[in-house]
């Protein structure tokens, strides 16, 4: 329903679900998840509410989409704040800074490790789930691999065409100076 150019959702019962104080609402359906959620945009700024109507993303972004990371099962918002890109909680909480070009989860699922790959001045990054930049953002392309047999977790790199690895640590343990660079057992 719209009222004085402001939207609000009722349930099929006539009740309430969210006030006339957003510009829009609408619902939306993470069907992997299995996860209910409404958009919702106030004074031109995008956020995330539950269907109780508690805003858990708050309306301070550009932008702000439900994204479900399958193999780990877990559910995230990326959100865009002045062009740059982070990642939420469902709590709200910015555990990713919106300081990146790009910022998405990553799952390695032999080793369970999730994390997000980020990039910022056009060269990729790793950063934990703390929103440390575990592997700092100066690679043409970083990602997290695990060798079953050593139970090994690291960094593939690469920097200026070519390969190295790097430990979680950042540390580039195999220079990038070559044309392949791997683990094995």
């Amino acid at each position: 329903a719209t009222l004085n150019g402001k939207n609000a959702l009722f349930d099929i019962n006539g009740k309430e679900l969210f006030p006339f104080i957003y510009e829009s609402v609408w619902l939306d359906y993470e069907k992997d998840s299995k996860y209910l959620y409404a958009h919702v945009k106030k004074d031109g700024k995008s956020g995330i509410c539950q269907m109780d109507g508690k805003e858990i993303i708050p309306c301070e972004y550009e932008l702000a989409a439900v994204r479900y990371e399958k193999d780990s099962k877990y559910l995230y918002a990326s959100v865009e704040k002045d062009g740059k890109f982070g990642i939420c909680q469902m709590d709200g909480k910015e555990i990713i800074p919106c300081e990146y070009e790009s910022a998405f989860l990553d799952y390695e699922k032999d080793s369970k490790y999730l994390s997000a790959r980020v990039k910022k001045n056009g060269k990729q990054g790793i950063c934990n789930l703390d929103g440390k930049e575990i592997i700092p953002c100066v690679y043409e392309s970083a990602s997290v691999r695990y060798e079953n047999f050593s139970k090994y977790l690291y960094v593939s790199v690469e920097k200026n065409g070519k390969r190295g690895i790097c430990n979680l640590d950042g540390k580039e343990i195999i220079p990038c100076e070559y044309e392949s660079a791997y683990v094995s057992s």
